[in-house]
C-alpha cells in the first residue's frame, strides 16, 4: 500500500483534494493488512501497516494464540481447542478457501473491488483457488497435504468453486442493498463484453451473442461459469444439483436494470444451496476414474470453443490442469501427451499480448481452428 502505484489508485478512487493514503484507509487494510482491520483494536505496538499480508490475514486475530501457538504441545491439540484460541483451521479445505475468497472474491463486510476502484487501476479480481495455491510460496509440507488429499489440486479446484461462487453471492446481496452504491455494479459481468477494440473482424463478434439479446451483458462469466460441470464431477449428474435459484439470480442480473429486491431473495436463496454443496465437498474423494471422466468431461464440454469468453475458456484451462495434476498424483499414471497438447494450445489462445493488461485480439474461432489443427479427432 506504500508502493507509488497504490497511492496512485488511492487518490483517483477516493477522488478527495486533500492528500489521501491507501496505508490508512480501511477499504484497503481489510485486504492488504488483514480483514476487520479496524475492528480488532487496539493493534501490538510491534504491528506495523506496512508489514502487509500476514499470518492473521489467514489464521485469525493472533491475540490469543500468538503466544500458545508456540508452545510444544500446540500440534497436539484438537481443531475444537484451536478455534477457541481464535485461529481458523486452514487444513480443512472448505475453510481455506473460504478466508481466501473473502478478500480474493470479496465479501459483504466492506471487502469490494468494485468498478470504480477497477477504474482507478486496482486489478480485477480472478480468483482460483487450486491455481493460487500452485503459486504460493508454501509454509506448509505438501506431501503432508497430499498424504491427506491425494486429489487435492482437483479437490482444491472443486471447493474453491463453490466458495468463491458463495462469497460472489453475498457480495452481490450487499450490493443490491445498498442505495448509496452505483446499481447494477458493472464488476458482476464480464469485463471484455465492453472493453474490447472497436474492429472487424473481433472475437467478439465472432462469438456472437450466444442467447442473450443485444444489448445485455453477460452476467457471473468468472464466478459461476463452472458450477454445473461442478455438480457434474461431484455427483455424476448432468444437472446444477439443486441450484436452481442461480438460474433465476442469472436471468434477473441479465435485464437492463435488475429488480433489488427478487435479486435480494434471490442471492439468498442461492447462498444457501451453495452452502450446503459446500458443507460436504471437501469430504469428497476424487479417484483416478472420476478425474479421467471429469478431465473428459471439461476438454470436451458441450459449449464448444467458438462459443466461449476468455473467462470461459480461461476457468476451463485452469480446471483441466489441476485434474490432470490430481490423476497423476493419485494413479502415477504416465504424461498425456495429447492433453498436454490441448492445455499448451489453450494457454496460448488466452496470453495477454506484450505491454496489454487485457486479452486484446483473444478469438475463440481462431484457437478452435488451431486446436482442431494440433489435435484431430
Amino acid at each position: 500500500l506504500l508502493e507509488p502505484r497504490s497511492q496512485r489508485i488511492e487518490r483517483l478512487y477516493r477522488r478527495s483534494k486533500r492528500e489521501t493514503q491507501a496505508e490508512t484507509d480501511g477499504l484497503c487494510l481489510n485486504c492488504h493488512v488483514h480483514p476487520g482491520f479496524e475492528v480488532f483494536t487496539p493493534h501490538s505496538p510491534t504491528e506495523g501497516m506496512e508489514d502487509g499480508v500476514g499470518c492473521e490475514s489467514c489464521h485469525g486475530p493472533a491475540r490469543d494464540w500468538l503466544v500458545p501457538h508456540t508452545s510444544r504441545g500446540w500440534k497436539n491439540l484438537a481443531v475444537s481447542e484451536k478455534l477457541r484460541f481464535g485461529m481458523a483451521d486452514t487444513k480443512d479445505l472448505a475453510t481455506r478457501a473460504k478466508i481466501c475468497a473473502g478478500c480474493h472474491v470479496g465479501s459483504n463486510d466492506d471487502r469490494d473491488v468494485n468498478h470504480d476502484l477497477i477504474a482507478a487501476g486496482h486489478p480485477r479480481l480472478n480468483f482460483e483457488l487450486s491455481a493460487y495455491q500452485s503459486i504460493l510460496p508454501r509454509h506448509w509440507q505438501l506431501r503432508d497435504e497430499k498424504a491427506r488429499h491425494p486429489d487435492v489440486e482437483a479437490l482444491s479446484w472443486v471447493v474453491g468453486q463453490l466458495a468463491s461462487a458463495k462469497s460472489a453471492v453475498d457480495l452481490l446481496e450487499a450490493r443490491a442493498k445498498s442505495h448509496a452504491k452505483p446499481w447494477p455494479e458493472f464488476t458482476e459481468y464480464d469485463c471484455f463484453a465492453c472493453h474490447h477494440d472497436l474492429q472487424q473482424p473481433s472475437g467478439a463478434q465472432a462469438r456472437g451473442y450466444l442467447g442473450r439479446k443485444p444489448g445485455t451483458l453477460p452476467w457471473g462469466s468468472w464466478s459461476y461459469s463452472m458450477l454445473p460441470l461442478v455438480a457434474e464431477t461431484t455427483s455424476g449428474k448432468s444437472s446444477a444439483n439443486g441450484l436452481s435459484s442461480l438460474d433465476r439470480l442469472r436471468q434477473e442480473m441479465s435485464k437492463t436494470l435488475p429488480s433489488r429486491r427478487k435479486v435480494i431473495n434471490l442471492t439468498r436463496e442461492t447462498s444457501a444451496e451453495l452452502d450446503r454443496l459446500l458443507e460436504n465437498a471437501s469430504q469428497i474423494r476424487l479417484d483416478e476414474r472420476t478425474l479421467t471422466r471429469s478431465i473428459d468431461l471439461f476438454r470436451d464440454s458441450p459449449l464448444s470453443l467458438r462459443e466461449s469468453s476468455w473467462d470461459l475458456v480461461a476457468q476451463r484451462y485452469l480446471a483441466l490442469a489441476a485434474f490432470y495434476q490430481s490423476r497423476r498424483d493419485v494413479s502415477s499414471a504416465p504424461r498425456d501427451d495429447r492433453l498436454e497438447s490441448f492445455l499448451a494450445t489453450l494457454a496460448d489462445g488466452l496470453k495477454y499480448p506484450d505491454g496489454v493488461d487485457s486479452p486484446r485480439g483473444f478469438n475463440p474461432i481462431r484457437l478452435e481452428e488451431a486446436v482442431r489443427q494440433q489435435l484431430p479427432r
